[in-house]
């Protein structure tokens, strides 16, 4: 019975989403790839030292991307995820905002105004089902 008890709690643990935090501070000119496999409602919050955030990326429906960032309009893009499979994500930081790419296809375009991306100092995720891989390059 217990062994019964044991199995049925790993499987829901491993059932649960993961949320993890990365630190990285981010640079002018730097290229952020993010390889994950996201669950069908995943969220990237990039947050400053104080934790205020700067922006946030989120997918409530498994095929919609939502961006929101200052008080603009959120940026919502089809970018047809599917719950399990694997997706990469590229930010590049230039002069005037910021620029996301999904398998090195356009997706957004923007610039924030209440705190410049440079202070991005960590990416707090949610909704993932494996610990993400990061790569930058400047």
């Amino acid at each position: 019975m217990c062994k019964h008890v044991l199995a049925m709690c790993l499987l829901v643990a491993a059932a649960v989403a993961l949320e993890e935090t990365f630190d990285h501070e981010l640079q002018q000119y730097e290229r952020l790839m993010i390889k994950f496999k996201p669950s069908k409602k995943f969220s990237f919050e990039f947050l400053t030292e104080s934790n205020e955030p700067v922006f946030k990326l989120t997918c409530a429906d498994g095929k919609n991307i939502r961006i929101v960032h200052d008080d603009a309009e959120p940026i919502i893009k089809d970018v047809g995820l599917a719950p399990g499979k694997e997706l990469e994500l590229s930010f590049y930081v230039g002069d005037d905002g910021v620029h996301i790419t999904k398998d090195s296809l356009g997706l957004a375009d923007f610039n924030t105004t209440g705190h410049p991306l440079t202070k991005i100092v960590k990416i707090k995720m949610s909704g993932l089902e494996e610990t993400p891989v990061f790569s930058a390059v400047l």
